[in-house]
Parts: C-alpha cells; structure tokens; sequence
C-alpha cells in the first residue's frame, strides 16, 4: 500500500488544529496523525473524526488502539502497542505504521508484515519531541529503505532542504509536524514542502 508518497502531517494540541489541517490539506497532504497523549479516547476520536470529514485525508490517531478502530488507523513507537497486535485489533483495511529507530526492529518479521510504513524516527533531532531516541541521519534513511520493501517515511526536523536530502536518501514521503502547524501559512507550507520531496525524488 504505497499511498505515502508526499507529505504527512502530525499534529500537535492547538485550539485551530482542524483548521490547520484543512489549509495545509489545500497544499497537498498523504495521511494526517492526531497525536495528543494527553487526550481522551474521545477527545482523539472528535478531533480526528472532525478533521477527516473537513479535509477528505486519511486520519490516524497516535498509539490509541480504540480510538484507531473509530477512524482510519494508527501509528505506533517502539513503546506502544505492537503492529501485530494492532493488525489484529484493527483488521486488514486500516492504515498501521511504525516508528522505526534503527536497523534491528526490522528483523521482527512479524512486526513488520503488519505494518503499512515505516517511520524513521528521528532523522535529525527535533524540539517538538525532546526525549527522542539518538538521531538516525541520511545513513538510517538510506539503510532502513534498502532493507524494507514498505513505504518509508522520514520524521524528525525536517524543513524544506532537509526534505528533499530525505527523500533523495531513499525515503518516500517526510513527515513534519512544527514545519506546517506553526507556519504562518500551512497550505503554503505543505506545498513547498511537497515541491521538496519532489526535487529530492528528481536528485
């Protein structure tokens, strides 16, 4: 299921986050994560529901596994639930990623099968999630994609040059959360972002 191809946005709490997300939309968007952790189940739900239905993006909620079977699915780190377990929660037809944070998850077979990407996580370090793992870099990218025959998506402060490196170093689509939601223009800012991955498929 290659329907990553661009740009992914995940969100951060903010009062105008359905708004956000319907400008950047008009700029051109893959897939939507809600990520809140300090939301309700039916807080998630809402706010992905709402954002769903006004931007016509597929919505996945972060880790929430009941909330994920109310919308189109669920991305999940290495300290959350686990892809299989997920899949089988879910079914068949929802959207499962996977924050990958380096080579050795990919032997988890299993893990991997249920998965529909993966996320490398982080590529270079970023402020909107300062207890992150090390940062992987271009080699985790380039590394990560030869291994895996799945959608590979790059997160961890990306910008606009560095989107184009991602992609040029073997990614599918850059995923960015603070490059969009505190933009000043998000539609702008999606579509240059998505210009980026361009040019970086291009190199």
């Amino acid at each position: 299921m290659n329907f990553i191809h661009g740009v992914y946005l995940v969100t951060e709490p903010h009062d105008e986050i359905v708004d956000i997300c319907v400008t950047a939309a008009q700029g051109g968007l893959d897939l939507i994560q809600v990520r809140d952790k300090r939301a309700s189940t039916s807080r998630l739900v809402e706010a992905a529901g709402a954002i769903r239905s006004a931007t016509g993006v597929p919505v996945i909620v972060n880790d929430d596994l009941e909330a994920a079977a109310r919308v189109d699915g669920v991305h999940v780190g290495v300290s959350d639930a686990r892809p299989a377990d997920a899949r089988d929660a879910l079914g068949g037809e929802a959207i499962i990623g996977w924050s990958v944070n380096g080579i050795a998850q990919l032997d988890d077979v299993e893990q991997v099968r249920a998965c529909d990407y993966l996320a490398v996580s982080p590529v270079w370090a970023t402020p909107t999630k300062p207890d992150h793992e090390e940062p992987l870099g271009l080699e985790g990218v380039r590394m990560i994609s030869a291994r895996s025959s799945l959608p590979v998506v790059a997160i961890g402060g990306i910008d606009l040059e560095r989107a184009a490196e991602a992609v040029a170093a073997g990614a599918d689509a850059v995923a960015v959360v603070s490059a969009i939601t505190r933009a000043s223009d998000p539609c702008a800012a999606a579509r240059a972002l998505g210009a980026a991955v361009e040019e970086g498929r291009a190199r």
